[in-house]
């Protein structure tokens, strides 16, 4: 799959560091006495356990994702970042999907099998993560693809995507992933940016 650093991949990455940003933002705003620390706190909570004792303590407080959350979002930023000039990386995991397990798979032995520490939790998570936004980008990126080659609107476009992903077994394992290690509904707020994108440009006749 030809993979492009084009209008979805930027919103994607820009939506990622807003939140990341978001997460960050938290800490600040209640040092600064703003009702709007509440709500950021309130909006994470779904999604990690938000204990001050397990989180990065920054401008006086706790951030709003503790260390493993923090290093999951940290790594899906990483792999977008980084993994477009990693070309033989990106091949490979593509091939063979399978192999992101293996990080995954150092996270669940750090969180059962041995007293974990904060670095330890945020490596992990990061190593964990950061494969995974090989896949996302690639279904934002068949999404263009479908649209640009067939000139479908958005609904047949995301059909044939979820097929196309099913056949490489790429979308379970997203959704499985996603689900275990709080990345839902990250995943869905950053996914939905990249497809309002691309069907509010195709709508209006512009080109990537």
């Amino acid at each position: 799959m030809r993979l492009r650093r084009n209008l979805p991949y930027w919103l994607l990455l820009a939506g990622s560091c807003l939140w990341m940003a978001a997460i960050w933002l938290a800490p600040w705003a209640a040092e600064q006495g703003w009702p709007l620390a509440r709500w950021l706190y309130a909006f994470f909570s779904p999604v990690c356990h938000q204990n001050p004792d397990r989180s990065l303590i920054c401008f006086g407080g706790p951030l709003a994702a503790c260390h493993r959350c923090t290093g999951l979002y940290a790594g899906f930023i990483g792999g977008l970042v980084l993994l477009p000039s990693l070309r033989s990386l990106r091949e490979l995991l593509l091939k063979a999907p399978k192999l992101s397990m293996i990080p995954v798979a150092l996270l669940v032995a750090d969180v059962f099998l041995w007293p974990n520490t904060p670095p330890s939790r945020f490596v992990t998570g990061f190593l964990a993560a950061f494969p995974f936004s090989l896949f996302v980008w690639a279904a934002g990126e068949q999404i263009q693809q479908a649209i640009e080659e067939a000139g479908m609107d958005l609904p047949p476009a995301a059909e044939q995507m979820i097929a196309q992903m099913g056949a490489g077994g790429v979308a379970l394992g997203a959704i499985v992933f996603g689900f275990f290690f709080n990345l839902v509904l990250f995943s869905i707020f950053a996914t939905i940016g990249s497809i309002a994108g691309v069907a509010t440009l195709h709508k209006k006749g512009s080109s990537f």
